[in-house]
């Protein structure tokens, strides 16, 4: 995506009524600490601006803010300052979104990974380019978007801190959402480090979790997410193969051989079933 340019109003008072939240990725609110804030704002006001951008009908937008606009609403307050950004187009409002509330650790990382997927899904964006404009390195980008895989309790305990998100890469390996879901529920119960939960996995399975396992118990939904994931990132990587050496072409080639017979056999129990 080409820079884009910003051009600002600045500083405008409007009606609270005017502004419209058209992309929130924020999907959960600490109650209590919003009326605290409420009521904050209605003693003292907003500290902060919240930043909007022009949208049709005299209405405007919600950029970064979406905490303080509902605290604004439930003040009561009739208008609000805000700041008024020009010439943001959707992907831009998206990443300033994200970035702002990476910045905070204001978001889950459920969250985060929902707000990822999308910059990915409905703006083409690549991984090295989400890195580049919200400071988050491609691997912990990875592991979130893998979060989107998992079943919603793991998502939960991940999400409350009860475990991490480095234990995201031994969760994925488990081929049923029930064996996924008990051994978070191990890790967080027990505070198990990711690679204690490695190697719990390891001792209980007899099987290296480091290798991929049996996945016909993943449903559809799940296994197109993977795939889909996956393609995106053999796009990301596949203009560094023209710098490689041919020893390390020969790996990549073996891996896309798996990858070709993994095709052609879907392919044929799709037509055995037409």
């Amino acid at each position: 995506m080409e820079n884009q340019t910003i051009s600002d109003s600045g500083i405008q008072t409007i009606p609270i009524d005017s502004i419209q939240i058209t992309n929130n990725i924020r999907k959960f609110y600490n109650e209590e600490s919003l009326l605290e804030l409420a009521s904050s704002i209605s003693e003292i006001g907003v500290l902060q601006l919240i930043l909007v951008r022009p949208a049709k009908d005299g209405k405007y937008d919600l950029i970064v803010g979406t905490r303080r606009y509902r605290a604004i609403k439930e003040s009561k307050k009739q208008s609000v300052q805000v700041y008024v950004l020009n010439n943001i187009d959707d992907r831009r409002a998206l990443e300033m979104a994200l970035s702002e509330n990476i910045q905070r650790e204001s978001l889950t990382p459920y969250e985060e990974a929902l707000a990822i997927f999308k910059l990915i899904e409905e703006h083409h964006a690549t991984m090295k380019e989400i890195s580049k404009k919200i400071g988050m390195s491609q691997l912990a980008i990875e592991r979130r978007l893998k979060l989107l895989s998992l079943p919603k309790e793991v998502q939960e305990l991940i999400g409350s801190k009860q475990i991490g998100l480095s234990h995201v890469d031994a969760l994925v390996k488990l081929h049923s959402e029930e064996e996924q879901t008990r051994y978070a529920k191990d890790a967080a119960s027990n505070a198990l480090s990711p690679e204690e939960l490695t190697t719990m996995i390891y001792e209980d399975s007899g099987t290296d979790p480091t290798i991929r396992r049996d996945s016909t118990k993943w449903n559809g939904k799940r296994t197109a997410l993977r795939i889909k994931l996956f393609t995106k990132l053999i796009s990301d990587i596949t203009p560094l193969i023209l710098q490689m050496k041919k020893s390390e072409i020969r790996e990549v080639i073996l891996a896309l051989e798996d990858m070709e017979a993994m095709a052609v056999k879907t392919l044929a129990i799709l037509e055995d079933k037409c």
